[in-house]
């Protein structure tokens, strides 16, 4: 099923619009766009609350993930699904880790009161190959 193109703009737009806020630590915006059970899961880590994304965005720490690859939107029973690969830069880098790594992320939006909110971000590296998110 495909998500009717009025739809896909506003969602297209927020998604615009919480990379702005990230940037520009702009937390009464920020506030705003999180559902207040929102969450933000990397692989298999422990999830970040929405308490913990806000602080992390205060401090600095938090960066948005724009879609380069392979952008998609779904409708979901709960709202809309935004998936596809980002370009992510580790902040800690080793022999191991590659300085630039492409993950795979899902964020899901809802429309409430006439507002769209985020509901959560899932974040996963390419060679974790789980689909258990899906």
């Amino acid at each position: 099923m495909e998500v009717d193109s009025k739809v896909k703009k506003e969602v297209v737009a927020m998604e615009e619009q919480l990379g702005l806020a990230i940037a520009k630590r702009d937390i009464p915006v920020l506030e705003k766009m999180l559902a207040d059970h929102y969450f933000d899961a990397f692989s298999d880590e422990n999830a970040l609350s929405r308490a913990n994304t806000i602080a992390r965005c205060k401090a600095g720490l938090l960066s948005f993930l724009t879609i380069e690859k392979e952008l998609h939107l779904s409708p979901n029973v709960e709202g809309i699904v935004v998936e596809g690969l980002a370009r992510f830069h580790p902040t800690q880098v080793d022999d191991r880790t590659p300085e630039e790594q492409w993950i795979s992320v899902r964020r899901l939006w809802t429309k409430k009161d006439g507002r769209w909110l985020l509901l959560s971000q899932v974040r996963r590296r390419e060679d974790d190959k789980s689909d258990k998110h899906k």
